[in-house]
C-alpha cells in the first residue's frame, strides 16, 4: 500500500491533507471523517485506547531493514525507548515506516470494502506521559465520554437514527460505555438517539474488568515522574481491576445491553507483549476482555494487545475476522434488537440463562489489599497450587465468619498463575472456568441452587457454543415453551454436559459461600453438595474433567461432606495479611495526620496497640477492620491517641464479631438512636437489598405518617453520609441492578449489612429489643410504630407507595404487561407481621382492598410469566388473602366485612388448597403457599367443603392438582383435613375413557393406583375409601406384582454370567419372594392391613362392599395451630 493517497482519492470535505505527503491529517483530538460513504447505511466510529493514537493504532507499521551485528549494536535502544516500544509509543525519527509498507485499514482497506459505510476516529488524550508534547491533560473516563457523546451527537444531525457501530480498543472501550451510560439517562433526544441507535460494538481488548497494562503502566509513571514528567494518573487508577469506575460502567453498560440489545464482537488478544519476562502473559485476559452478554461472538486475533488490531492488508487474518463480522451486521439490516427469528437458537438459550445481576456480588466482594493472599499460590503445604496443576476433585477452603473467604477467591478467580497452572493440568483439552459467589443479603438469584446452575451453565454455554447439542433438546421442547428454567432443567443440562464423552473439556468452578445458600438448614445445604458432587461423579476424568475450588463455614454438614477433600483454614494463614492491612490502613491515615507522625510518644502507643490487634484478631479480618474505621473515626475527632489501648481492652473476646457488634450497638448516639433502629429493622426485613431511596421514603414514612409526607429524599451523598453516621459501618451502600414490580429493570444505590455476620448477630441476639428499651424513655408517649418491626414498616410503606404511583389513575395497572407480586411485596410482609407480631396490620390492607376491588385489580396482580386468571374465578383482594396465609386478617375480614358464601366466581377453600399462579408459590419468600391452617379456618368461618366449582368439590381439585406432584407432606395434610371436615373420598376427580364409554368418573383412589401413589393410597385406605370401583384393569395391576412382574426382563450375556443363568437366577428370587409375601403390591398390602384392622376388608377376587369408616381417624399426620410456610 502506497504512503500516499492513490490518485481516485477524493478527499471528504472539511478534511485536511498534508501538502508534503499527500496523506489525511488524522487529528489527535476530536473527530477525523475518514470516508463519507456513499449514502450511507451506518456510520462507523473508531475509537482506539490506551497510549494509543487515531491513526497509530489502526496503522499496520514497516519492519525494520535487516541489520548487521554491528548496526545493531550501534542501535541498540535506550531505556526510555523501550518504555515507548511496550507501551505503543514511537519517536519522532522512529514513526515513519517504509513507503510502502503503511496500511491504515479504517480507510486503506474499511472504505473499499464497505463503501456504503461512514467513517471517523475520535482521538483522545490517553497516554501515560506526554513525552516531549507538553502536559498531561487532567481529565477521566467520563469527561473523555462526555466529549465522545456531545460529537457523536453534534455529526449526526443530518441523521440522527442512522445505525451505529463502534469499532473500540482497549481504554476505548470504557470511554464508550460512558458515553453510551450518558446517553441512556439523557434528558434531550437528540442525545438519547446515540444509545438508541448503536447496533453492533467492536472491541478488541477491552478490559471490561481492568487489565494487567495498569501495572506496567503505573510503574512507568512512578519512573517518569521522578524524571519531571507530568503525568494522568488518574486514569491509570480507572484501569486497576475491578476499580470502582470500571465496576460503575460495566454495571450500567449491562442495562444498556439488555435494553437495546446490539450485537457485540469481542476479539481477544492470543499473545503477550513479548516473549519472556513481565511481558510475556497477555495484558487483557480472556476473562476479562469478555462480557456476559448472549448476543456476543468472541474470536481470537493472534497478535499482542498493541498490534491486535494492526493489520497488513486484505487477507490479514485479523481483517478477514473484523470484515466477515460487519459484513453480518450489516447484511442483518440491524433487526436484532429483540429474540426474534434472525436470533440463533444458541443466542436465545444463552438469552434464557443470562443473569443481568450475575457478576454483581463478584464486583461487590473487596479487592485483596495490596501485597497480601501471595500465600496462596506460594506456600507449598496448603496445596493449592499443586491441585490446579495436578489435581482433581474438591479442594475446600474452610474458615470462621469473615476471615476473608470471599476475598482469596476473588483474588485466586483474578489471578493470572491460577489460569497458568490449570493449563498444565489440562493434557490438551480446553479449561472452562467459571465462578459463582453466594450471599444471602442478595437477590434470589444470588443465594439458590437455581442461580448457581443457571449462572455456571451459560459460563460454559457461552465458552464452548459447541456444548449447546447437549442441551438443547431440554431447551427447545421445555423451556422455551415455559419461559424459565427450573432446577430440574437445569441439573439435567448439566449432567448432560459432564455425561457426554463426544466433545473433550476441562472444567474448573470456583464456589464461594456455600454457607450462604438460602436454604439454611442441614439437609439443604447437604443437597447442595450432593448436587456438585454429581457432577465431579458424572465424570470420566478422561474425556470430561470436573473440578472444584469451594469456600464455606466449617460448619458440621460441611465438615462431615467436605472434611477428606484437599483443602485449608484461611484463618490459620492470614497472620502476616492482616499485619500488613493494618499497617497499610493506618499508614495512609497517619500521612494526613502529620502531627500524630511527629510525636514519637504517640507513634509508640499506637505501635503497642497494633500489636495487640495483631494478637487478639484469630485471622478475622473484619474483625480488624472495625476495630481501625473505629480507631481513625476517634482519632479524627479528636480522642487522645494514648487512650485508644484501653478502648480496645474494653471489648471483650478475641476476633470475636458478636462483643464487637454489641459494643458498636451500645456506642450508638442517643441522637441518631431512632434512625439507626428503624434502618436496621427495614434492611433486615427485606427481601432483598433495599434501594437507598426506597429506605428513606419507609423510614419517613413511618416516622411522619403518610399523610404528612411529600415523597422527598436527600440527596444521594447525603444518604450515604446518614446511613454510615446512624449505623456505625453495619450497613453499606452497593450500586445494583433493582426490578419494579412491573419487571422493569433500574440501576440504583441499594443499602445491605455490611457481611452476613452482621445479619445472623441481629437475628440471633436481643439487639432490636435493647434499642427498643433505650428509646422508650425519650417519650412521654412512646410512637405506635415502636413495638412493631422491619416487616410493619415495609408493609405501610409498600401500601403507600403503590397507591401514590396509581392512586389518581388505577387503569394505568390494568395497562401493565406484568406485574409481579414478588417485588410488590405487601403479602409477604403481611404474612410475616402475623408470624412475628402475632395481629394483623389491617390499616394499610384495607386500604389496599379498597382500592383493588374497586377498580377490579386483583387479576392484574396475579398474571405471572404467562398466566392469567380465568374471568369465571372473579378474584378479590380476599381471594390474594386467602392465598397468602394471613389467617388473622382472613377472619377479621371474614367476620366484620364480608360473608364468604355469597361470593361469586371461585370459592375460596378452592384457593385455599392449591394457590394461583403455581410461579408465585416456590419459595419461602413468595406471596402464596398451602396452608391446611387456613383450609380449617374457612371451614369455621362457614366454608361449605361440598360445593363444587367446574364440576369439581375442593377435595377432588386437590386431589388432581396434587397428583402431579407426588403428593408432598404438606399436600397430604390439606387433603386428610378436608377428608376430616367431611370431604367425601368417593367425589369424582377426574373423567376416563373406557371402551365406548366416555367420561366415566374416577375416584381418588383408583386415580392414586393408577399413578402407582403408595402414600395417597394409604391416606385414602386409612379413611377406608371404598375399594368397589376399582377396574378389573386395576386390581390386575395391583395382582401382577411389585419387585417381580410376570414377564422377565431382557438379559444380556456377562462376563460371569449368561442370558440363561441370570434368566433362572430372576425366576429363583421372584419365588423366594412370592412365598416370603414380598411380591406383593404395597398398595395391595395396604387394604389387607384394614381387613386386619377389623373392616370389611376387600378379597383379592374383588368382593363387592363398603366398609365403615373408623371410629376415630388415625393420627398419621401432624398438625399446627400457627401458621407456617410448609
Amino acid at each position: 500500500m502506497a504512503q500516499g493517497l492513490s490518485p481516485s482519492y477524493s478527499p471528504p470535505f472539511g478534511s485536511q491533507i498534508s501538502p508534503a505527503t499527500g496523506n489525511l491529517i488524522v487529528k489527535e483530538r476530536g473527530f477525523t471523517l475518514l470516508s463519507p460513504g456513499v449514502s450511507p447505511d451506518a456510520d462507523v466510529f473508531f475509537i482506539h485506547g490506551l497510549q494509543g493514537h487515531p491513526r497509530a493504532t489502526w496503522t499496520y507499521p514497516a519492519p525494520r531493514a535487516k541489520e548487521n551485528p554491528a548496526q545493531e549494536h550501534a542501535r541498540k535502544p535506550s531505556f526510555r525507548k523501550k518504555f515507548k516500544a511496550v507501551l505503543g509509543q514511537q519517536d519522532k525519527e522512529d514513526s515513519a515506516p517504509a513507503p510502502e509498507s503503511i496500511v491504515y485499514w479504517p480507510l486503506d482497506l474499511l472504505s473499499k470494502d464497505f463503501p456504503n459505510v461512514r467513517t471517523f476516529t475520535f482521538g483522545y488524550d490517553s497516554h501515560v506521559t506526554n513525552w516531549f508534547k507538553g502536559p498531561a491533560m487532567q481529565l477521566d473516563i467520563y469527561s473523555y465520554g462526555e466529549s465522545l457523546l456531545n460529537g457523536l451527537e453534534a455529526r449526526r444531525r443530518d441523521d440522527p437514527r442512522r445505525p451505529l457501530i463502534f469499532i473500540v480498543h482497549s481504554l476505548g472501550g470504557l470511554v464508550l460505555k460512558d458515553a453510551l451510560r450518558r446517553s441512556r439517562s439523557a434528558n434531550e433526544d437528540r442525545f438519547r438517539d446515540i444509545y438508541l441507535s448503536t447496533k453492533a460494538i467492536f472491541f478488541f481488548g477491552t478490559p471490561h474488568r481492568g487489565g494487567s497494562y495498569v501495572n506496567l503502566g503505573l510503574t512507568a509513571q512512578k519512573i517518569l515522574a521522578c524524571s519531571g514528567f507530568d503525568t494522568n494518573d488518574k486514569l491509570l487508577r480507572d484501569l486497576r481491576f475491578d476499580s470502582s469506575t470500571a465496576k460503575l460502567l460495566s454495571e450500567e453498560f449491562s442495562r444498556v445491553l439488555d435494553e437495546t440489545r446490539p450485537k457485540v464482537y469481542t476479539f481477544q488478544e492470543a499473545m503477550g507483549l513479548s516473549g519472556f519476562g513481565p511481558l510475556s502473559g497477555r495484558v487483557v485476559e480472556d476473562s476479562s476482555s469478555a462480557l456476559d452478554y448472549p448476543l456476543q461472538e468472541k474470536d481470537i486475533i493472534h497478535a499482542n494487545h498493541v498490534n491486535m488490531c494492526r493489520f497488513s492488508g486484505f487477507d490479514d487474518d485479523g481483517y478477514e475476522k473484523t470484515k466477515a463480522a460487519l459484513s453480518h451486521c450489516l447484511s442483518m439490516s440491524f433487526n436484532i434488537n429483540t429474540m426474534g427469528a434472525k436470533t440463533s437458537n444458541h443466542q436465545q438459550l444463552l438469552a434464557s440463562l443470562h443473569l443481568s445481576d450475575a457478576q454483581e456480588r463478584f464486583d461487590q466482594v473487596e479487592d485483596a489489599f495490596e501485597g497480601t493472599f501471595g500465600w496462596l499460590f506460594e506456600n507449598q503445604q496448603i496445596g493449592f497450587a499443586d491441585w490446579l496443576k495436578q489435581g482433581q476433585g474438591i479442594f475446600w477452603i474452610s474458615g470462621k465468619p469473615a476471615s476473608g473467604k470471599s476475598t482469596l477467591l476473588k483474588y485466586a478467580v483474578s489471578n493470572k498463575r491460577t489460569y497458568d497452572y490449570l493449563h498444565e493440568n489440562s493434557t490438551g483439552k480446553p479449561w472452562i472456568c467459571g465462578d459463582f459467589f453466594f450471599t444471602n443479603r442478595g437477590k434470589d438469584t444470588q443465594k439458590s441452587i437455581n442461580g448457581l446452575f443457571q449462572r455456571i451453565l451459560y459460563q460454559i454455554l457461552s465458552q464452548v457454543p459447541g456444548l449447546k447439542r447437549f442441551v438443547e433438546h431440554i431447551f427447545n421442547q421445555i423451556v422455551a415453551v415455559q419461559g424459565s428454567w427450573n432446577l430440574v432443567y437445569l441439573e439435567d443440562a448439566l449432567l448432560a454436559i459432564v455425561k457426554q464423552r463426544k466433545v473433550p473439556l476441562n472444567i474448573c468452578l470456583f464456589i464461594d459461600a456455600l454457607d450462604e445458600h438460602d436454604e439454611a438448614y442441614h439437609e439443604n445445604h447437604a443437597r447442595l453438595v450432593e448436587l456438585l458432587q454429581r457432577l465431579i461423579e458424572s465424570s470420566d476424568r478422561k474425556t470430561v474433567k470436573v473440578m472444584l475450588c469451594l469456600t464455606s463455614r466449617p460448619e458440621n454438614v460441611f465438615n462431615h461432606m467436605l472434611g477428606s477433600c484437599p483443602g485449608f483454614r484461611i484463618h490459620e494463614h492470614t497472620q502476616r495479611d492482616i499485619r500488613t492491612y493494618l499497617h497499610g490502613r493506618m499508614d495512609k491515615y497517619l500521612y494526613k495526620r502529620p502531627d500524630l507522625r511527629s510525636d514519637p510518644n504517640i507513634m509508640t502507643a499506637l505501635s503497642s496497640t497494633f500489636k495487640e490487634i495483631l494478637r487478639r484478631a484469630q485471622g478475622v479480618f473484619l474483625w480488624v477492620k472495625l476495630i481501625v474505621t473505629d480507631m481513625e473515626e476517634g482519632l479524627t475527632d479528636g480522642e487522645d491517641p494514648f487512650e485508644l489501648g484501653q478502648n480496645l481492652a474494653a471489648i471483650p473476646g478475641d476476633g470475636d464479631l458478636e462483643e464487637l457488634y454489641s459494643g458498636i450497638l451500645l456506642r450508638l448516639r442517643s441522637n441518631y438512636l431512632v434512625e439507626a433502629f428503624l434502618m436496621l429493622q427495614i434492611v433486615y426485613s427485606a427481601v432483598e437489598p433495599v434501594p437507598s431511596t426506597e429506605l428513606f421514603q419507609a423510614l419517613d414514612i413511618t416516622r411522619k405518617g403518610s399523610l404528612n409526607y411529600d415523597w422527598s429524599v436527600p440527596r444521594e451523598a447525603d444518604k450515604e453520609r446518614r446511613i454510615l453516621s446512624r449505623c456505625r459501618g453495619f450497613l453499606e451502600v452497593q450500586q445494583s441492578f433493582s426490578r419494579d414490580e412491573q419487571g422493569i429493570e433500574y440501576h440504583t444505590p441499594v443499602v445491605q449489612f455490611l457481611h452476613q455476620s452482621v445479619k445472623e448477630f441481629l437475628r440471633d441476639s436481643r439487639s432490636f429489643e435493647d434499642m427498643r428499651d433505650k428509646l422508650r424513655p425519650t417519650w412521654t408517649s412512646p410512637p405506635s410504630w415502636l413495638p412493631e418491626n422491619g416487616y410493619a414498616f415495609l408493609l405501610r410503606y409498600r401500601v403507600c407507595q403503590h397507591l401514590h404511583r396509581y392512586g389518581v389513575q388505577p387503569s394505568e395497572v390494568r395497562k401493565l404487561a406484568r406485574f409481579d407480586l414478588r417485588k410488590f411485596d405487601v403479602l409477604y410482609h403481611a404474612y410475616m407481621v402475623e408470624m412475628t407480631l402475632q395481629k394483623p396490620l389491617t390499616e394499610p390492607l384495607d386500604a389496599l382492598a379498597d382500592f383493588a376491588d374497586a377498580n377490579w385489580l386483583v387479576p392484574c396482580y396475579m398474571k405471572h410469566e404467562g398466566w392469567i386468571a380465568p374471568p369465571s374465578w372473579q378474584p378479590i383482594f380476599l381471594t390474594l388473602a386467602v392465598q397468602a396465609g394471613l389467617l388473622l386478617y382472613v377472619q377479621y375480614f371474614c367476620e366484620s366485612r364480608i360473608d364468604i358464601n355469597r361470593l361469586e366466581g371461585r370459592p375460596l377453600l378452592h384457593y385455599s388448597v392449591n394457590p394461583e399462579p403455581k410461579s408465585l408459590c416456590q419459595r419461602k419468600t413468595d406471596p402464596f403457599l398451602r396452608s391446611s391452617n387456613m383450609v380449617k379456618l374457612l371451614a369455621q368461618l362457614g366454608a361449605n367443603v361440598h360445593q363444587s366449582f367446574e364440576g369439581l368439590t375442593a377435595f377432588a381439585f386437590a386431589f388432581n392438582e396434587f397428583s402431579n406432584d407426588k403428593f408432598k407432606r404438606d399436600q397430604l395434610r390439606i387433603l386428610e383435613t378436608l377428608i376430616r371436615l367431611g370431604s367425601s373420598t368417593e367425589d369424582p376427580v377426574a373423567w376416563r375413557q373406557d371402551g365406548a364409554s366416555l367420561n366415566l368418573p374416577m375416584t381418588a383412589l383408583q386415580m392414586a393406583v393408577r399413578m402407582d401413589n403408595v402414600n395417597a393410597a394409604r391416606l385414602l385406605i386409612d379413611y377406608n375409601a371404598s375399594t368397589d370401583v376399582l377396574t378389573d384393569d386395576e386390581w390386575a395391576f395391583l395382582r401382577k406384582g411389585y419387585l417381580y412382574g410376570d414377564k422377565p426382563p431382557k438379559f444380556k450375556d456377562e462376563e460371569n454370567f449368561t442370558k440363561e443363568e441370570q434368566l433362572q437366577r430372576w425366576l429363583s428370587d421372584r419365588e423366594r419372594a412370592i412365598r416370603e409375601g414380598r411380591n406383593r403390591h404395597p398398595i395391595l398390602v395396604l387394604i389387607d392391613e384394614r381387613q386386619e384392622r377389623g373392616g370389611r376388608g376387600i378379597r383379592y377376587n374383588r368382593s363387592r362392599g363398603s366398609s365403615p369408616l373408623p371410629q376415630s381417624p388415625p393420627q398419621r399426620y401432624e398438625y399446627t395451630s400457627t401458621p407456617g410456610y410448609t
